[in-house]
This record gives structure tokens, sequence and C-alpha cells, in this order.
């Protein structure tokens, strides 16, 4: 079986378990918004909400970055080529029976 199959399933059944163990009458809480309080609802479908509209948000976050930045073609810069220089480092190296005074 291919394992996007098998990652389907198996994420399928994991929100199933998850939503039948979060479904009961123990596991319900209210919402408090600024002037409104919601009846108490399931814990799970409070968090499917919630990520539904984090997955809406952000993807308007992204298109609206898409669209909003322009990127500027500038033209490229000739800078002048210059040749590496030559070091004479013989000079720079001690010899090892010179002393230093």
């Amino acid at each position: 079986m291919p394992i996007k199959l098998i990652t389907s399933i198996l994420t399928v059944a994991i929100i199933g378990i998850f939503a039948g163990f979060n479904w009961g009458e123990g596991s319900r809480c209210s919402v408090d918004f600024v002037f409104l309080q919601t009846p108490e609802i399931p814990v799970f479908i409070i968090i499917i909400v919630s990520f539904l509209l984090g997955v809406v948000v952000m993807s308007l976050i992204s298109l609206l970055g898409k669209f909003g930045s322009k990127k500027v073609d500038h033209p490229p810069v000739d800078l002048p080529k210059s040749e590496p220089k030559k070091v004479d480092i013989a000079p720079i190296i001690d010899s090892p029976n010179e002393k230093k005074s």
C-alpha cells in the first residue's frame, strides 16, 4: 500500500479516537469573547474550528505577502576587475635556526 494512504488512514483514526474521547458531557467548555459567551461546546469542536481559522488566516497572510511585495530588477553593477596581488611570503617566514632578538 502506498505510504500516503497509510498515513491518511492513521491520521483519520487518531482524529476519530481523539474526537470520541472528547465528545462526552465531561469535556465541554464555553468560550468567552468580549461581549459574547458561547454555550458549552465539545472541546474537539473548539480545537478543529481554531485550527481551521488558523489555516485561513495564514493562507490569507501568505497570499497577501506574495501580491504585496514586488521585486524590482536592478541593472547589474559592473565592478572593475582586478588581478589578485602576488605576495612574496619568503621574507615573512622565519627559518627555524634564526632567533628573534
